[in-house]
C-alpha cells in the first residue's frame, strides 16, 4: 500500500506531505527529488499540480535506454493524431566515429502542431541524452523547435535535430 496523496502531494493532512516511492507515483530517486521541491513550493504558496507525466525513465543498460512522455500505445488509446519520426545512430557522424552505431531517437508528435509529446532513445549515453527532451516537453516545444537548434557537430545530439528534420520528411544524413 501506498500514501494517497493529492495533485500537490499533500496527504489527507493538508500540512502533511509524501513524496518519491511512499506515494507509489514513482519508484525514481530524480521524481521523488522533483516531488520533494515541488512539496517546498506548495508549502511556500506556490500551487501548482505537480506533473507526473514528464519525467525521464531511464535503464542503464549497454546501450542505454531512455523515455519520456507517451509512448505509442498511450497516443493511440488517447485518440491523438500523432506522427513518429525516427533518426538511427548509424547515420550519427559522432556515433561512427565512436563505433557506438547501434540505437535510436523517437520522437514521438502531435500531427498538426508538431507539438513533442514523448521521446525514446537507446544509445550509449541515452539517460544524459533525454534531458534535452525534457525540457522541449517541458516549454511545449515542438519538432520545429528541435529541427531548428543548432546541436554542434560532430555530437550524439545531432540525433534530436535528425529526427526534427525527419518529422517532415526532411532529414539530414539519413
Amino acid at each position: 500500500n501506498f500514501v494517497k496523496v493529492n495533485d500537490f502531494l499533500q496527504t489527507n493532512i493538508s500540512t502533511i506531505y509524501a513524496v518519491g516511492d511512499v506515494n507509489g507515483t514513482s519508484k525514481f530517486a530524480h521524481t521523488a527529488s522533483a516531488q520533494g521541491l515541488h512539496a517546498v513550493n506548495v508549502i511556500n504558496g506556490i500551487k501548482k499540480e505537480f506533473d507526473n507525466s514528464k519525467f525521464p525513465i531511464n535503464i542503464y543498460t549497454f546501450p542505454e535506454m531512455a523515455q519520456i512522455g507517451m509512448v505509442e500505445d498511450a497516443v493511440k488509446n488517447e485518440g491523438i493524431d500523432y506522427k513518429i519520426s525516427e533518426f538511427p545512430l548509424s547515420a550519427n557522424g559522432k556515433a561512427m566515429i565512436e563505433g557506438q552505431r547501434d540505437g535510436l531517437i523517437r520522437l514521438i508528435s502531435d500531427k498538426k502542431y508538431g507539438e513533442v509529446l514523448g521521446v525514446q532513445i537507446i544509445a550509449n549515453n541515452a539517460t544524459d541524452l533525454i534531458a534535452e527532451a525534457g525540457v522541449l516537453m517541458q516549454l511545449e516545444g515542438t519538432v520545429y523547435d528541435v529541427a531548428n537548434t543548432i546541436h554542434a557537430h560532430p555530437t550524439i545530439s545531432e540525433i534530436y535535430m535528425e529526427s526534427g528534420f525527419d518529422a517532415f520528411e526532411r532529414p539530414i544524413h539519413k
